[in-house]
């Protein structure tokens, strides 16, 4: 709670400090009373005392018991009003240059949720860590009232929300069971439409390009491997003069890309000569980056070898963020909508927060996709 809005107890005085009678106490009353920070109270209430001196921790546990302080009592005694204040958590599992609002995806889906939420009248602060003590830190110390997880397993979001005791909705969890209710996308079918699309096209070998195949990404690599199982089972022809060569050589490679802008590049390095092996034999190869932000890198390395798109590579990419309509050529991609996911994500958060959804209901809702077909795929 907020210094200046107060506990909204009686207070009475015992040794010398302000305590307040109501039993709702916080960790901030906590530690100005031991004259100690909110981190050090937080560590001793939850028995992570290696750090922290003896005398200290029977100042605080006396403190404790001496205060009237319950865990997790302060939350729930604070609705309805509470302190407006949600955690937007974002597991850093990529590598960024800059920071991790760099990528234009997760730019957006940060900046549309704080929105939704300012609109509901919450508050949000940003955290990126995948440290759980950290974490626990941040969202005991400021008091936070509920938490949305961005790209976390659903394994971690269950707990951080047991360990935690907030409401916790989780934006593209990865992973096939939880308890957390995820605002996710139907990954399968976008990786599905897109390959099944570029077949039709005659472009063959697919080279499906990822930073490593992990979490969502396999689930989009999962839905390419299928589209081609599907054509080869059923023998299905393909558009264009390329046909046959596209069809005899359909197949979906996953390419690692890596986790950083310098090991992409030395991937699309290496990936040249196979791809102008392909055009020597008479394929069209394609690259589906499964991130938009990975394909236009892609569409600029690849020109630059003097390459033609899409008339010698097809490019395609996942998300359809603002940069795949401005490029030159346009981007064909597959478009999610990130405003519907984040405001999801904020309206389920509020009905938990608010008591109009049982904190740990488990649903799924899995957005669809939509192909858009651009200047970076053609026909054969």
């Amino acid at each position: 709670m907020d210094e200046g809005m107060g506990t909204g107890n009686d207070v009475k005085r015992e040794n010398g400090r302000e305590t307040p009678s109501g039993g709702c106490v916080t960790i901030r009353e906590l530690a100005e009373a031991a004259g100690v920070s909110t981190a050090t109270v937080s560590n001793v209430i939850h028995g992570k005392t290696k750090r922290v001196s003896p005398a200290t921790i029977r100042r605080v546990q006396e403190l404790i018991q001496a205060m009237g302080y319950v865990r997790g009592g302060h939350w729930e005694e604070k609705r309805p009003g509470g302190t407006r204040l949600v955690a937007l958590l974002a597991n850093p599992h990529k590598t960024y240059e800059e920071a991790i609002g760099a990528d234009p995806f997760y730019g957006k889906i940060i900046g549309l949720t704080e929105q939704y939420l300012r609109e509901k009248g919450y508050y949000m602060i940003f955290y990126s860590s995948s440290d759980m003590d950290d974490i626990f830190r941040m969202v005991t110390d400021r008091e936070v009232e509920g938490v949305i997880t961005l790209s976390f397993h659903k394994n971690d979001c269950d707990k951080i929300a047991g360990l935690l005791k907030r409401p916790v909705v989780s934006i593209d969890a990865s992973g096939y069971q939880g308890k957390v209710p995820n605002i996710g996308l139907d990954d399968w079918q976008g990786g599905r439409l897109m390959t099944d699309y570029l077949l039709e096209c005659g472009y063959g070998p697919i080279y499906v390009c990822a930073g490593r195949d992990h979490g969502v990404d396999h689930i989009r690599y999962l839905g390419c491997q299928d589209a081609q199982r599907e054509r080869a089972k059923t023998g299905e022809r393909v558009r264009g003069n390329a046909g046959e060569n596209a069809r005899g050589n359909a197949r979906v490679q996953f390419i690692p890309l890596g986790m950083n802008r310098e090991k992409r590049r030395d991937t699309f390095e290496s990936l040249v000569q196979q791809v102008e092996m392909n055009i020597r034999e008479g394929f069209r190869p394609a690259l589906f980056c499964l991130s938009d932000l990975y394909a236009l890198e892609a569409m600029n390395h690849f020109r630059d070898q003097g390459m033609k798109i899409p008339r010698d590579l097809g490019i395609a990419g996942f998300d359809d963020i603002l940069y795949a309509s401005l490029s030159r050529p346009g981007l064909t991609t597959v478009r999610q909508d990130m405003k519907r996911k984040a405001e999801l994500a904020v309206d389920t958060l509020a009905d938990m927060v608010e008591g109009r959804e049982p904190a740990e209901s488990g649903k799924e809702i899995l957005l669809p996709v939509k192909l858009v077909v651009r200047e970076t795929t053609a026909e054969g």
